[in-house]
């Protein structure tokens, strides 16, 4: 909040750092576009949700630009099979960055960081009006990382990955979609 009372003031735009947390709880199966409904894994993602909606409050009151970066995961290599759809390169993550202070305009815009993975859970995003392309990927590091996975059902099942099982009490797995085609 005082992040973007002070942009408002100073007429700045706010470079926002979510998470795949704010979304970790949709399958690995499901392609996600900047668009879909937030489904945070835990509390963590849910103050990444709470951001993403404050960015838009005052995007849509005040005309503070932002940018919302779905951040993956930012590390020098990938550690295990679900990182090959999440992993961003420090080098992309960089550039990615530049272009946020760099681009015109960016409204309030939401980007997936995440290198150009052919794995990856996500898709449609602000990118080409920041201007940015990643150019690295995860691809060159599967074979390294095949079989690189936990015993654990619900950690393999979504995107948020180990976060998930954080306070999991369910006896079974949350409905696939919030809306069933009936």
């Amino acid at each position: 909040f005082h992040i973007y009372e002070a942009a408002r003031r100073e007429e700045a735009r706010v470079v926002f750092p979510s998470s795949v947390h704010a979304v970790g709880l949709y399958e690995r199966t499901e392609i996600l576009d900047q668009d879909c409904l937030l489904r945070p894994d835990g509390y963590y993602g849910l103050s990444k949700a709470y951001g993403e909606m404050l960015a838009r409050l005052y995007f849509d009151k005040h005309a503070v630009e932002s940018v919302l970066i779905r951040i993956g995961s930012v590390l020098p290599e990938v550690p295990d099979e679900r990182i090959l759809s999440t992993w961003i390169s420090h080098d992309d993550f960089v550039r990615l960055i530049e272009r946020c202070a760099e681009a015109d305009r960016v409204d309030c815009s939401v980007i997936w960081g995440q290198s150009n993975n052919s794995r990856g859970f996500w898709r449609h995003d602000a990118r080409l009006k920041l201007g940015w392309t990643p150019l690295d990927s995860s691809d060159s590091q599967a074979e390294r990382v095949r079989g690189k996975v936990t015993d654990n059902p619900v950690v393999e099942r979504y995107q948020g990955g180990k976060f998930i099982v954080v306070d999991y009490s369910r006896a079974d797995f949350p409905p696939r979609s919030m809306f069933p085609d009936d």
